[in-house]
């Protein structure tokens, strides 16, 4: 799994092998939030399935605050 801004910021793509979708950045927490509740639902049982999309969407995450902090405007 892979997730990475493109689009100058704009958009973040998420890739696995089998598919891969485009998303504006405004929907970015929702779709964290989803894929968290994939990892944790009935105990952590799907972790396994779901850890790493959920670490490439924090790390995006992480750039757009790191970017938007550094923004002069």
């Amino acid at each position: 799994m892979r997730a990475r801004l493109i689009r100058d910021g704009d958009a973040v793509e998420i890739a696995g092998r089998e598919w891969s979708e485009v998303i504006g950045t405004d929907q970015l927490d929702d779709r964290l939030a989803f894929y968290r509740s994939l990892r944790d639902r009935r105990g952590g049982r799907y972790s396994r399935f779901y850890d790493e999309t959920v670490r490439e969407l924090e790390a995006v995450a992480r750039a757009i605050r790191r970017r938007e902090n550094d923004d002069p405007d």
